[in-house]
Order: structure tokens, then C-alpha cells, then sequence
């Protein structure tokens, strides 16, 4: 009950800080929330100026040793640096149509080694100096839009929190950026209404209480980061950490040598194993493999219309007896469609072009690709001193109308930003006024009811993975 109080206290400071007042003025999706410092921050100076500039001790703020510790069973960054790194592997086809398993991760360690100085020791001997990590930091994302609610709407989590890394050949301060990124993405916890809005204040006092990017700012972020990826004042889950998954993006790790580009654009995630808290490979949600005939897939999309179409569809690891979820997914034609599905007449297979539309934007090559009109990445590897470029699906400018969607047909969910913006405005419009009152003391219920708007918003995303 203390914790609960204290909690409610802290919303209520938060938010008279925010507008001055006790009142609840709204919040205007387009007037109040900086994208640059609320939703995707890769500010030049907050992934690489400012880290640098800390020499307190212990790893650098925002760097991957951090965040590796943060998942360790033993502490460690290498202890999960290594435990990641060696179940990150491909399947690639050989030119004589033999399957070869890739040692990604071996690959990363390996070259690692080498730039410290320790290639002939053993992974066991070797100590990593994390200055020569092959990461560099992309950017820091708010993804309170993909929250988790019951039947009842009341909320599972608030969200997730992202770290973006680019994969560097040598070390990520000066390497160069690798066509290839790591996405570390956690869990926001929330138990209550008022967890969910206490982040989303977290989040949006980034850009109301700091006129600029500087180092108050950056101290801020780092704190906030902190809270996920070190299970800081919000309970973690089970296995030690809040993460959700790991999710790796790459066309240059798969060669035959580190940084070759003969094998197709290539996504994997990776899970923390309860109890151990030790990785796995996972399937790649929402997206069937490439071993699963068009057929099959067009079946369950007709068989599914309803679901596909409400947004409510989760595709399942087998179907008909069939497997049916991708261990890896490729891509081998950039910006090809990869869920176009037409028989060998090139007829369609779906009776339902909406629905077919909607199946493939919620897969990971089909948000990566061609229905959102990207070229496989939506944060691009950068080079030092420059910010990281995003995808015209994160600036709002992807193709309204798709391949065999009637024109007239318009899509407002590839109004990415937009929509990230309305949500987590309602966020913080929806919760205000019963807070203000019950923090009055007027007896009102401190269960906060959360908007039909916020509701519907959150409904149209509910099986996005992306």
C-alpha cells in the first residue's frame, strides 16, 4: 500500500512539474510530443558524445556492457555476452543446395578477440575489453504503443523500451557499420493504471523539462533506461531481467567471411530461458517460414479473414499439422513482396486483398519490406559522428496503397509516427483528471478507467511485433 501511495505521489509531482497547474490540460499529439526526445532519440550527441564523456566508474552509461550485465545470470556482461553470442546462428543454403550452419555469433567473438589482442585464447581465458565491442549505439526508443491489455482493457504492461546497436567491423567507436543491427527490447511493467502513466510521464518529461539535448537531459535518459534494462524501481520478471527479446537484422554476418554480403537480408530473435536464465533462439513471431507453401499461407489467411482484419490473428507455430512459424526469416530480394501469394496462373490465392495486406504488414519481413515500401531497416547502421537514418516508414512517408489493395482503400497505420504519437498522447490525456481528484482527496476511486479512444488505438496494433 506504501509503495502504491508513493507511486501516486510521484504521478502527481510529475505532473504539476509538466504543466504548472493541477489542471489537466491535454496534451496535442502533434504540439507537445517531441518525436526527437519522447518516442526515437538518435541524437548524434546522446548514442555517442555524451557516453564518452563519462568516466565515472564501471561500464559506460547506454554502452552494451551495461545492458549485457543487466541480463547476466552470474553478473557478468560476458557471461551473457557469450551465452547470446554462441546460439546466433544461420541456415544457409550452399551453392550446391546443401544447408550450412553460419556461426554468427562465434564470428563476432572471434573477430573481437583479435582486436584484443587475444585471439589464441580460449573463449573461457579471454577477458573482453568492451571498448573493442562491435557494437555502436543506434538509438533509444519509447514503444509505449505496443502495450498489453486484458479482455477487460485494464493493462498486462505499459509497453516496451528499445535499445537499437549497429554491428561494426572492429570496434564501435571507429569500425565500420556492418549492414547488419541488434535490437534489445524489454518489457515496460506495469500493474495498474498508474504504472502505466508514471512511465508515460517518464518518458514525455524528456521533452517538456529540457529545452534542449545536453547533459541533464542525457543523465535523465540514462536513469530511465536504467529502470528497464536494470530492473530498477518497477518489478522485473522471473528470470532476472525484463527482457522480451533480442531481435538481430543482418545481411553481412552470414558469409563466408565476417562482412560478406553473398547471402539474403536475414532476421532471428532470441529469448532468455526461465529458471536458467540462459538464451535460445525463438521463432520469429507473427511470420511463417520460408519452407511453408504460399498455398498454406493463403489458406490460413482466407481461413482467418475475420481475425487478420481485426488485428486480433496470432499465427501460430503449427498449422494443420504443418510447421508454420519461422526459426530465421530472409528476405532475398530487397523490397520484393514477399507475401504477394499468387498461384502459378499469377492469380491470387487470397480471396481478400485487405486481409492479405494485413497478414504481411504484421510480418517481420513484410514491415521491413515491401508493404511499408523499406529497404529492410527502419534505424540504419551510422557512421561515428552522425545520427542514425531512419526508414520513410518512421518519418510517415510510406505508400498509402499496396499491391492489389483497391486504391480507394487507405491505410493510416503506416502513419507510424502518427500513430505512436496519438496513443501516447491518450496516455496521458485519458488518466489525468481521476488522479488530480483522487490526489485531492474527494474520495473518488483511485481505479483509473482507461479512454475507449485509448482502447480502439491500442487495439489496431494489439499483434504488432515490429
Amino acid at each position: 500500500m506504501k509503495n502504491t501511495f508513493l507511486r501516486q505521489v510521484a504521478f502527481a509531482v510529475g505532473l504539476l512539474a509538466l504543466n504548472g497547474t493541477g489542471r489537466a490540460a491535454p496534451v496535442d499529439p502533434d504540439k507537445d510530443i517531441s518525436f526527437a526526445q519522447e518516442l526515437l532519440i538518435n541524437d548524434h550527441y546522446v548514442v555517442e558524445a555524451w557516453p564518452k564523456t563519462q568516466t565515472r566508474p564501471g561500464p559506460r552509461p547506454l554502452g552494451i556492457e551495461a545492458v549485457l550485465m543487466g541480463l547476466s545470470r552470474d553478473g557478468t556482461a560476458k557471461t551473457a555476452l557469450l551465452d547470446w553470442l554462441k546460439v546466433w546462428v544461420s541456415d544457409c543454403g550452399s551453392p550446391s543446395g546443401s544447408t550450412e550452419v553460419i556461426p554468427v555469433g562465434q564470428r563476432l567473438i572471434d573477430r573481437w578477440k583479435e582486436d584484443d589482442g587475444a585471439a589464441r585464447l580460449s573463449d573461457t581465458e579471454w577477458r573482453p575489453n568492451f571498448d573493442h565491442a562491435p557494437f555502436r549505439l543506434l538509438a533509444l526508443v519509447n514503444r509505449m504503443d505496443l502495450q498489453h491489455r486484458d479482455a477487460d482493457g485494464l493493462p498486462l504492461n505499459a509497453g516496451e523500451g528499445r535499445l537499437v546497436y549497429g554491428v561494426t567491423l572492429g570496434p564501435g567507436n571507429d569500425g565500420l557499420a556492418l549492414n547488419a543491427t541488434v535490437i534489445f527490447e524489454y518489457e515496460l511493467a506495469a500493474q495498474s493504471e498508474a504504472d502505466v502513466l508514471l512511465w508515460a510521464i517518464k518518458w514525455h518529461k524528456l521533452g517538456q523539462c529540457f529545452d534542449k539535448i545536453g547533459p541533464e537531459y542525457c543523465e535523465a535518459l540514462a536513469k530511465l533506461i536504467a529502470d528497464f534494462t536494470g530492473c530498477g524501481a518497477m518489478p522485473c520478471k522471473t528470470n532476472g531481467s525484463a527482457l522480451n527479446q533480442i531481435r538481430t537484422n543482418e545481411s553481412q554476418l552470414s558469409g563466408v567471411k565476417l562482412g560478406d554480403e553473398r547471402f539474403p537480408w536475414r532476421l532471428r530473435e532470441f529469448r532468455l530461458m526461465p529458471g536458467t536464465g540462459t538464451f535460445f533462439a525463438a521463432t520469429t513471431k507473427q511470420t511463417p517460414g520460408a519452407f511453408v507453401p504460399d498455398s498454406l499461407v493463403a489458406e490460413y489467411i482466407n481461413s482467418h479473414e475475420a481475425d487478420i482484419l481485426a488485428m486480433r490473428h496470432k499465427v501460430p507455430a503449427y498449422y494443420q499439422g504443418t510447421p508454420f512459424l519461422a526459426r530465421q526469416v530472409d528476405l532475398s530480394q530487397i523490397g520484393g513482396p514477399a507475401w504477394l501469394l499468387r498461384d502459378s496462373n499469377k492469380s491470387p490465392l487470397v480471396k481478400n486483398p485487405e486481409a492479405r495486406f494485413q497478414f504481411a504488414f504484421n510480418t517481420c519481413n513484410g514491415c521491413h519490406g515491401f508493404e511499408t515500401g523499406t529497404n529492410f531497416l527502419h534505424i540504419s547502421p551510422r557512421i561515428p559522428a552522425e545520427s542514425a537514418t531512419l526508414s520513410f516508414f518512421l518519418q510517415d512517408k510510406s505508400p498509402v496503397n499496396q499491391v492489389d489493395v483497391p486504391s480507394s482503400i487507405d491505410h493510416p497505420e503506416l502513419k507510424e509516427i502518427t500513430h505512436r504519437r496519438k496513443i501516447f498522447a491518450e496516455i496521458l490525456n485519458g488518466a489525468r483528471p481521476t488522479w488530480i481528484t483522487f490526489l485531492q482527496g474527494t474520495g473518488s476511486s483511485s481505479t483509473v478507467i482507461p479512454s475507449q479512444e485509448l482502447l480502439r488505438l491500442l487495439a489496431a496494433r494489439a499483434n504488432r511485433e515490429e
